[in-house]
């Protein structure tokens, strides 16, 4: 009785390793299923097809699917989905400048307070431009607005990241003078800013908020000097100018390199860089020194002139031999100033004058200074 029990046991177990063999895969995924799933059958493959179908769908949508609702279809036009969020706003437009040690920094200059980010985003609104972060034309469109704001001299780069931000790294106007003008009406003297490329910018007092008075904050360019300018060795302000004709236009962006004095003005002034600063100069003027000669005089803080002789930005083929160039002249005042470690002292002032040297070897300008008062 034991023995057949044992043989129809072993039958049994056989048979069913025989039946193991032939099972198809959703039989064993079945049985597998089984151990975990109440009750065996179709109900548990179903099951567990589900759930590996719900666990690869996860697995996918970080990767594909969320990118794919960002972005939406392959589309361009009107069809380009506006999801917030890969839409533009002025909020997600960033401005940056590079700084001398390389840096970028989102700083303005003090003298933009205009909102440059929500300008620009009105203007591609107003352009009825796609604002998605995704759409392929939006470079080509934010340079085109760019052209229009006449504080950016240059764009350098323009970047795109997700979550959505729009980086601009540009190059700023910087007022290179404030030219002393004279209204022809009311006889009132005001002054205009112009960038280091010659043209006008803003002078509403949210950009410029000074007086008359305190425009010395700035480098100046006066016009022609009035006549006690020469009668006396004191300090002439800027006030007792009678200014530089207007302009032709006072719109900003307007280019005023047409005036050969403005323009050189603001040449010198570009040549000069930092030394304004550290020489101590006031001003830029211009003094007659016969009917039809014309030339600029630097005026330091403290009444030192500077005068400038003939205007010779670059040696040309038709430059005179004896012609000193500005550059000669700019190395010529560093010398002196790295003799004298000044320019401009409160107890005493100076005329320089240049000319050429005396010998025919020597062509280095020579400066004849002139102490004025102890």
């Amino acid at each position: 009785m034991q023995n057949i029990r044992y043989e129809n046991t072993a039958q049994t177990e056989s048979e069913n390793q025989s039946c193991c063999d032939e099972m198809s895969y959703g039989e064993m995924l079945s049985n597998f299923l089984g151990e975990f799933v109440p009750g065996r059958g179709r109900t548990a493959t179903c099951a567990g097809i589900a759930f590996l179908f719900l666990l690869l769908t996860l697995l996918l949508w970080a990767p594909f699917g969320w990118e794919f609702y960002r972005r939406g279809p392959e589309v361009t036009g009107s069809a380009l989905p506006k999801f917030s969020e890969n839409q533009l706003s002025g909020s997600k437009i960033r401005f940056v400048q590079r700084l001398p040690d390389g840096t970028l920094t989102s700083q303005k200059p003090l003298w933009i307070r205009e909102d440059l980010a929500e300008d620009l985003f009105k203007r591609l609104v107003q352009s009825g431009k796609q604002l998605s972060i995704y759409d392929k034309e939006m470079i080509k469109d934010v340079e085109n607005a760019l052209k229009e704001m006449f504080w950016i001299k240059e764009v350098k780069g323009i970047r795109k990241f997700y979550p959505t931000i729009l980086e601009i790294e540009v190059v700023y106007r910087t007022p290179a003078l404030l030219v002393i003008v004279k209204h022809p009406e009311t006889g009132a003297l005001s002054y205009v800013p112009v960038s280091s490329d010659c043209r006008i910018l803003p002078n509403e007092q949210k950009n410029f908020p000074i007086s008359m008075d305190e425009v010395a904050f700035f480098p100046v360019f006066c016009g022609t000097v009035p006549e006690k300018f020469h009668e006396t060795d004191d300090l002439i302000c800027p006030s007792d100018f009678d200014g530089y004709p207007l302009p032709p236009s006072l719109i900003p962006g307007t280019p005023w390199d047409r005036e050969k004095f403005i323009r050189d003005a603001v040449l010198l002034r570009n040549q000069l860089g930092d030394r304004w600063e550290k020489f101590g100069l006031y001003y830029l003027c211009l003094e007659k020194v016969s009917e039809s000669k014309v030339q600029f005089c630097l005026v330091t803080r403290n009444g030192s002139r500077i005068h400038w002789g003939n205007f010779t930005p670059a040696k040309t083929p038709k430059t005179p031999k004896k012609s000193i160039l500005n550059s000669e002249k700019i190395a010529e005042l560093d010398r002196i100033y790295a003799q004298e470690n000044e320019l401009d002292n409160p107890k005493r002032s100076w005329n320089f004058y240049f000319k050429t040297g005396n010998s025919t070897q020597d062509s280095s300008p020579v400066t004849e200074s002139q102490s004025v008062g102890e």
